[in-house]
C-alpha cells in the first residue's frame, strides 16, 4: 500500500463530525434550553445520529480556562453508566467534574455535586445513552436540575421515554423533546453527497446520490446514518485496495452484501 492511500485509510478510520441540517437544528435548539437553562429530552433510534450530533454540540463549547481559578464548564458531556443508581450516576458526574474524591454517603454527594457543578458554573449537563440508567435516577437528576439551574438533556433510544413515564413528576419536568428520525430517501441522497464530499473525499467521484447507488443504499441502511457512514467508509476502503479513485456499483454491492 503506497504512503498517500495509507494517509487515506488512516482519514477514513476516524470519526467525522459533519453538520447536517439537523444538526444544525438541534445545536440551534439546545441553545435555546441552555439559556433558559430548560431541562429536556433528545430521543432517537439507535444509529440516527443523535448522540454524534451531541457531542459536536460540546466540542463547541469546551471549557473556558480561568488563570487562578477553576475552569468554566458551559457544557458537561457523561456518557450514562449501566444500570447506574442515583448515587452511580452521581460519582461518575463528580468523575467527569474532576472532584478526585469518593464521598461517603448518598447525600455527601449530592452536596458535592452541587458545590461542582457551581464551582465550573455548568449550565447544561447532558447525559447520553440515558436508557441505561435506572430509572429511579431520573427523580434524582430532576432534583439536581432544580437545585443548581441547570439544564439537564436526557438523551436516548424511545425506550427512555417509557422509563420517564412511570414518574409523572419527572416526566412533566422533561416534556419537551427534539426527535432524531431515519433519513427519508430524498435525506439519504443529499446525505450520501455530503458524505462524499466531506467525509470521503476520494480523487474521483462515486456519484452516490445517483438513483442506481441509491437503489443499494437505500435498503440496506433504512435510512441510519450510522449504517450508511460505516458502509460508505468500508466501501471506499476497498475500492482503494482495487486501485480504484472512487467508490463503483459493483464494490457498493459487494459491502452491501455484507449487511444481512
Amino acid at each position: 500500500m503506497s504512503e498517500g492511500i495509507a494517509a487515506v485509510f488512516e482519514r477514513l478510520a476516524r470519526p467525522s463530525l459533519v453538520e447536517l441540517a439537523s444538526v444544525r437544528e438541534l445545536h440551534t435548539w439546545l441553545e435555546d434550553k441552555r439559556c433558559c437553562r430548560q431541562s429536556c429530552r433528545v430521543i432517537g433510534e439507535s444509529g440516527t445520529g443523535k448522540s454524534v450530533a451531541c457531542e459536536a454540540y460540546h466540542l463547541l463549547h469546551p471549557p473556558r480556562m480561568v488563570p487562578g481559578a477553576l475552569p468554566q464548564v458551559p457544557v458537561c458531556l457523561l456518557q450514562a453508566p449501566r444500570e447506574a443508581d442515583g448515587q452511580g450516576c452521581l460519582l461518575a458526574l463528580l468523575r467527569a467534574l474532576g472532584y478526585p474524591l469518593t464521598p461517603p454517603s448518598l447525600a455527601e454527594v449530592r452536596e458535592r455535586v452541587v458545590e461542582q457543578l457551581q464551582s465550573v458554573e455548568v449550565e447544561m449537563l447532558i447525559l447520553d445513552g440515558a436508557q441505561r440508567l435506572h430509572y429511579s435516577t431520573f427523580a434524582e437528576l430532576v432534583d439536581l436540575s432544580e437545585r443548581v439551574s441547570v439544564a439537564i438533556v436526557l438523551v436516548g433510544t424511545p425506550v427512555l421515554e417509557t422509563l420517564l413515564r412511570r414518574d409523572e413528576q419527572v416526566w412533566n419536568r422533561l416534556l419537551v423533546c427534539f426527535r432524531f428520525s431515519r433519513l427519508t430517501a430524498e435525506q439519504l441522497a443529499q446525505t450520501s453527497t455530503v458524505w462524499e464530499e466531506q467525509v470521503l473525499r476520494l480523487s474521483a467521484p462515486s456519484h452516490l446520490s445517483s438513483p442506481t447507488m441509491q437503489k443499494v443504499l437505500l435498503p440496506v441502511t433504512l435510512g441510519l446514518l450510522s449504517t450508511l457512514d460505516a458502509l460508505l467508509r468500508e466501501a471506499a476502503m476497498r475500492g482503494l485496495r482495487k486501485g480504484q479513485a472512487q467508490i463503483d456499483l459493483a464494490t457498493l454491492l459487494q459491502v452491501a452484501s455484507e449487511y444481512q
